[in-house]
């Protein structure tokens, strides 16, 4: 398992969306990733010839309903962590 998950820190990521069928584009998309496969969503972009509804990001694609994968993933820096609670001096 990779370091940044063993030691309970969370990368930030981009990514663009695409079709596994016809290879469509279909915006970028950014989040938070939980380990090695599970992400959450945070926000999504659509391209230039995205048709589908904006929210919630889309689940198929809008040409031809197939699945979407992430590509191009790059992980852009340690997610922030809650502040630590300093107890308060007596």
């Amino acid at each position: 398992m990779l370091k940044y998950v063993e030691r309970g820190r969370h990368m930030e990521f981009r990514a663009d969306l695409r079709c596994m069928v016809c290879s469509h584009f279909l915006g970028e998309v950014s989040g938070v990733k939980h380990g090695p496969t599970r992400v959450a969503i945070r926000t999504f972009v659509p391209g230039p010839h995205y048709q589908g509804t904006l929210r919630p990001s889309p689940s198929r694609c809008d040409k031809c309903g197939g699945h979407l994968y992430l590509d191009e993933v790059e992980l852009t820096r340690a997610a922030a962590a809650a502040p630590a609670r300093v107890p308060a001096a007596a």
